[in-house]
């Protein structure tokens, strides 16, 4: 229950962060055009930049995604490699119940 409790509380901090971000980005269209109406400016570099950001982010996502798995990996191979270490040491704790 806890780990569905952990994993509900990520999506829901996720879809509110993303959520946050189109809320902000329909903003700024908005604003862009009133800005383009009234004083004749156009903010079109303004797009660019922010396509920019979000392809580093969707990459920053992939780069984290890929670190997680062999962290993990390396996290049990050095579990294993400790067990088999003690095993091969032939020490062996007896425990009296």
């Amino acid at each position: 229950m806890a780990s569905l409790i952990e994993k509900l509380m990520l999506l829901e901090s996720t879809v509110g962060e993303e959520y946050y971000i189109l809320v902000q980005l329909k903003t700024l269209q908005y604003m862009t055009r009133e800005i383009r109406e009234i004083y004749n400016v156009d903010l079109e570099d303004l797009k660019d930049i922010l396509e920019t950001i979000i392809r580093d982010e969707e990459t920053q996502r992939t780069l984290v995604k890929n670190e997680k798995d062999p962290c993990r990996r390396r996290k049990a191979d050095r579990r294993y490699s400790a067990s088999s270490q003690v095993q091969k040491s032939g020490l062996m704790v007896k425990v009296n119940t």
